[in-house]
């Protein structure tokens, strides 16, 4: 039958976020491959003459197919162009929108004027790695959000209350320091605390490593998220909520995946620099070329699109903070806690 499994909205709408991009990806592949296809008549065509019907109707087939990977594919980078120009930020996505924009107009008026020199293909392909790059980086984030969610689940989310001689069930949140809660074997302690009645080993390898169990006597300590292996304890809470061993542990690898290392810091400053440089060496790369009379039109726009759209500094803005999120997530899976991303780079001089 079917396992059941408990539902979490973030889970829900990240699932959904990523068929999202899935499909589009789909749509830009299947659409580039064919657009390279058909533009194979053309570039026969730049060797020998090739039928005027041919020569006419093919740059609009290509047109007409590269149109849903431009406004419907490419609508996640167009947004965040938009989004950085409303906000009177140069992103990266600004160089992708202009350069596949300018070669998707640029094509469509050179079919118009029955020209064969069109770069539909080349609008497609962008388009098509771009997101095949952020798919990447969002698995990369999963798998780390993957990996904290698994410390989550290791809080339990109801404790045995020992009140008056009795044990009833209560909501973690209504433990308070001082009180005594009651741990059976194979369940996980909900908070830290001093043993106070009871024998027990407890299974601490999240914490320090230890694949054994630590004996566990009356006043010694137990940290919440340890597992209980041997008989019943009680336990008199010192430590509740946020303030638990687990949560400190939860709360540092979130902060390692959140902070910014220098290496991160340097690369937003630069990047700051170069978009805004890319942009204009294309400008004057077309008004130099063009205006000076030492290409035509259609080579001077398409030396322009070729700066925009190699210079862009995708290497720079999501190489680094991928291979961190990568490293911190690989980190906390192997019991590794990462207290902030700096220390990567300080480990490798270890």
């Amino acid at each position: 039958g079917y396992i059941a499994s408990e539902f979490d909205p973030d889970n829900e709408a990240a699932a959904a976020e990523k068929r999202d991009m899935v499909l589009r990806i789909g749509v830009a592949g299947f659409l580039w491959l064919n657009i390279m296809t058909l533009s194979v008549p053309l570039y026969v065509g730049y060797f020998q003459e090739i039928n005027p019907t041919v020569k006419f109707l093919f740059p609009f087939i290509l047109m007409f197919l590269a149109a849903p990977v431009i406004f419907y594919s490419a609508k996640p980078i167009l947004n965040l162009a938009w989004t950085g120009l409303l906000n009177k930020t140069i992103r990266m996505e600004t160089l992708l929108a202009t350069g596949i924009l300018a070669a998707y107009v640029y094509s469509s008026i050179q079919a118009f004027r029955g020209e064969t020199l069109v770069y539909f293909d080349t609008a497609a392909a962008i388009v098509t790695l771009v997101l095949l790059g952020k798919l990447m980086e969002k698995g990369a984030k999963e798998r780390t959000t993957r990996a904290i969610s698994m410390l989550y689940r290791l809080m339990p989310k109801k404790v045995r209350l020992f009140v008056e001689n009795a044990e009833r069930f209560v909501s973690i949140d209504a433990l308070n320091e001082g009180d005594i809660f009651v741990v059976k074997a194979g369940e996980r302690i909900p908070a830290d605390g001093i043993i106070t009645e009871g024998e027990t080993h407890a299974d601490e390898s999240l914490l320090t490593g230890e694949s054994n169990p630590i004996s566990k006597n009356i006043s010694d300590a137990v940290v919440s998220g340890s597992l209980n292996v041997g008989n019943v304890i009680h336990v008199q809470a010192t430590k509740v909520g946020q303030d638990t061993t687990l949560a400190q542990i939860i709360h540092l690898v979130e902060r390692a995946v959140s902070s910014r290392s220098n290496l991160e810091r340097t690369v937003d400053k630069v990047s700051k620099i170069f978009v805004p440089s890319v942009i204009f060496a294309a400008i004057l790369t077309f008004a130099i070329c063009y205006g000076f009379g030492f290409t035509g039109i259609d080579e001077a726009l398409m030396r322009a699109i070729t700066i925009l759209v190699i210079a862009c500094p995708c290497a720079l803005g999501l190489a680094t903070p991928l291979a961190i999120t990568a490293a911190v997530g690989a980190a906390s899976r192997q019991g590794i806690l990462v207290s902030d991303s700096s220390v990567l780079e300080k480990i490798r001089n270890l």
